[in-house]
């Protein structure tokens, strides 16, 4: 029964995962998109497309990062750097595994509370950015939020998985 319940936790995480990876990777399209056809209005026409920079810098790059974080963790498509841990074997791999997940979980669950907040008193203040056009920051806080909590649950599914010997693979 339990493991059931797990799974099927398991199953809607990656379902909200591969969701979270489709959007990122259509923000990317519509970022290479907005870019060119700013290029081009911009060299031919002398007349650019007004806020593209905040746009692409305070949103489309957040989302593309923190909306595939996840997945790309569960697919094992993130760099790693393991030149310790490639020597290791067996039971001390895995406590190696789940000591270095814990810390990242600690970091991004630090980096999620940090923009939580951030959103909150961007909200209150209703903060905008400075450049040519003015839009409000806390949506690009909210996907931070929600980037790093959805990290955080697939961590610490992978360290359930570890700790009680389930190697899950996408």
């Amino acid at each position: 029964m339990m493991k059931n319940k797990i799974s099927f936790f398991e199953k809607t995480v990656t379902l909200l995962e591969r969701f979270s990876m489709f959007f990122a990777a259509f923000i990317l399209l519509t970022m290479m998109t907005v870019i060119i056809a700013d290029t081009i209005l911009r060299h031919f026409f002398n007349h650019p497309i007004l806020g593209v920079l905040e746009v692409v810098e305070g949103f489309f790059m957040v989302a593309i990062v923190f909306f595939g974080i996840s997945d790309s963790f569960r697919a094992g498509e993130h760099i790693r750097v393991d030149l310790l841990s490639k020597n290791f074997r067996g039971r001390f791999k895995n406590i190696n595994e789940i000591i270095l997940q814990l810390v990242v979980a600690f970091f991004f669950i630090v980096i999620g509370l940090k923009a939580y907040k951030q959103m909150t008193t961007a909200l209150s203040l209703n903060q905008m950015t400075i450049g040519a056009l003015s839009i409000p920051i806390a949506p690009a806080y909210l996907i931070v939020v929600i980037g790093s909590f959805l990290f955080v649950i697939r961590l610490m599914l992978t360290i359930f998985s570890l700790t009680f010997g389930r190697v899950k693979e996408g």
